[in-house]
């Protein structure tokens, strides 16, 4: 995947280095890399849908801007998951894991590796258009709402993220774009 940030502001923390580092950012983030394996699904039911189970390793590739809080650099999240495809179409998601890059700075903030969750929900629109909405903590916690459509092989994703948690890593807000091969 690789997204660009369309817009995306914050409230200057105390000790960074410079005022405006976080406002007014627009590019592209680091790019990933995310394969995927399912180790158990249970049989699809008309009444209960199905249960899978497996994990992502998220591989990051530096091409975002870190003191801009648009990228982290090299780096790999490893994440179990569970996700609940639901009989009538709504997926519930919920993943735990580690989120692994080398320590380091970014305007006076030390990052490095940390745990990581998120909740999710999918729901799909029309054939092609679905609805997301999650929560997701790795080294901010954000709400994040958006659009996805498949159109061939090639996925489109739009939308918007709000911090919940007043940290100085944590956007006040971000509106994305994203375009992944599926």
């Amino acid at each position: 995947a690789l997204p660009f940030i369309v817009q995306q502001e914050g409230e200057q923390a105390s000790g960074l280095e410079s005022p405006s580092a976080v406002d007014d950012t627009v590019g592209v983030g680091d790019i990933r890399l995310s394969p995927k394996l399912r180790f158990f699904e249970t049989p699809r039911s008309s009444t209960f849908g199905q249960l899978r189970f497996g994990a992502v390793l998220d591989f990051y590739f530096p091409s975002g801007n870190r003191e801009r809080f648009q990228g982290s650099g090299w780096g790999i999240d490893a994440m179990g998951l569970i996700e609940w495809k639901t009989a009538w179409g709504p997926r519930l998601i919920a993943n735990l894991g580690y989120a692994w890059q080398p320590d380091h700075e970014v305007l006076g903030i030390e990052l490095g590796g940390t745990f990581a969750w998120a909740l999710g929900l999918e729901v799909p629109i029309v054939r092609f258009l679905r609805a997301f909405a999650s929560v997701r903590s790795v080294q901010a916690t954000e709400v994040t709402l958006a659009l996805a459509g498949n159109f061939f092989d090639i996925e489109l994703m739009a939308g918007a993220a709000i911090g919940v948690v007043d940290e100085a890593t944590t956007p006040t807000v971000r509106a994305f774009f994203g375009v992944s091969y599926r």
